[in-house]
């Protein structure tokens, strides 16, 4: 794993690049060009030059943002004829959600396997009773009815599942590391809980780290906390628009 003071300057980075408000992104920008002059599929959008200065940016700019929504089928390029409508995607909080998700998959992955590294290595650093730590995860699992949550109910919940994971590690840089990349991959943990089968499905993966914790096998909490992150990065990818 990189050290401390690289990791913190690549998530600096990352989230002054990409933690803004996605509604100003030039992909929403597009997409709402599509609804308010009302073209319909297999209508041609104006020309790279024309779009380029219709939103103030350079072609280089323009052309990510075309062939992100092409990876999504909103958009058709046919070279040397033009860009075209797909299909009609309508600007939500969900559809929003996922364009982010679609734009940066790369680093939330990156990001992800971090963490993984993160919450692996606090199991090893665990000081604490192991039954304790299954008993408060016991009482983080009693506090939520996954059947009748909300999104931000669920949230809630993993953020202190994982917090009480990471803390009898009694290693303050690697929480404080894990708390950060917590809030850098928000709007993919948002994609995540918005899924009734996937929220449901990563309550009872929390199940599965709490009945791993009282075996008093680090090993095998380990193994189990890792098969919980790779269901989770797998379910994003689902859940993303297939081309």
């Amino acid at each position: 794993m990189a050290g401390e003071p690289q990791l913190n300057q690549y998530i600096t980075s990352f989230a002054s690049n990409y933690l803004s408000p996605h509604d100003d992104s030039l992909m929403s920008k597009l997409l709402r060009l599509i609804d308010q002059e009302d073209y319909n599929v297999g209508d041609k959008l104006p020309t790279e030059r024309e779009l380029a200065r219709i939103f103030g940016t350079n072609r280089n700019t323009l052309r990510e943002s075309l062939k992100a929504l092409e990876a999504i089928n909103v958009l058709e390029i046919r070279h040397g004829s033009g860009i075209f409508v797909k299909r009609r995607y309508k600007l939500s909080s969900k559809n929003d959600l996922v364009l982010w998700v679609v734009m940066h998959k790369d680093e939330i992955d990156d990001f992800y396997d971090i963490r993984e590294a993160l919450e692996t290595k606090a199991i090893d650093l665990m000081t604490t009773s192991m039954i304790d730590v299954a008993n408060e995860l016991q009482i983080c699992l009693d506090k939520l009815d996954v059947y009748n949550c909300q999104a931000e109910d669920f949230m809630r919940h993993d953020e202190e599942f994982h917090e009480i994971l990471r803390r009898p590690s009694n290693n303050r840089a690697l929480c404080s590391l894990a708390d950060t990349i917590m809030n850098i991959v928000h709007y993919e943990r948002r994609l995540i809980a918005l899924d009734d089968v996937r929220r449901i499905r990563s309550f009872k993966e929390h199940m599965a780290i709490k009945a791993a914790m009282e075996t008093e096998n680090k090993q095998f909490v380990k193994d189990v906390l890792i098969a919980h992150f790779s269901s989770v990065k797998e379910e994003l990818h689902t859940l993303l628009p297939q081309g």
